[in-house]
């Protein structure tokens, strides 16, 4: 199984990941802006074949605080962008969860312990990591290294 997951932003985490039995490997993590996100995308849903490939992101909801916060509307379009793509490669429609339940859920220590760590720049790819891990969980893996924290 492949899971492809995203933290989207001005500055996007993405994260492919391969679920192999008992162990998730991280692929690939990156943190890009917009147009090399696109290029990210297009490549992965193109390589990646829909019936092994799950893709999952982080569900952005603009309340009043976040409107007052800025009118940035970065995470939309990759939202957008990611919905769209996996339109056009026949993948199954993107699972959206919160960014609370994602890191609630995947800690550092959890990351760490599961050999899943991005080194270097602002978070973001860790985020994507975190997605995948979340997914993942609730899709049905479990390993004796997810207890370890």
């Amino acid at each position: 199984m492949i899971i492809l997951a995203v933290d989207p932003g001005k500055t996007t985490g993405l994260a492919r990941v391969d679920w192999e039995g008992d162990d998730l490997h991280q692929v690939e993590t990156v943190e890009y802006e917009f147009a090399d996100t696109c290029r990210w995308l297009w490549r992965n849903f193109g390589q990646c074949p829909p019936a092994t490939t799950r893709i999952v992101a982080e569900r952005f909801i603009i309340t009043a605080a976040t409107a007052k916060k800025s009118q940035a509307p970065f995470s939309l379009e990759v939202i957008g962008v990611v919905k769209y793509l996996a339109l056009v490669y026949k993948h199954r429609e993107p699972r959206l969860q919160t960014s609370s339940d994602a890191k609630n859920f995947s800690t550092n220590a959890r990351l760490r312990a599961l050999g899943l760590w991005h080194r270097g720049g602002g978070g973001h790819a860790n985020d994507a990591l975190r997605h995948a891990v979340k997914w993942a969980v609730d899709a049905g893996y479990s390993s004796p290294k997810l207890i370890l924290q």
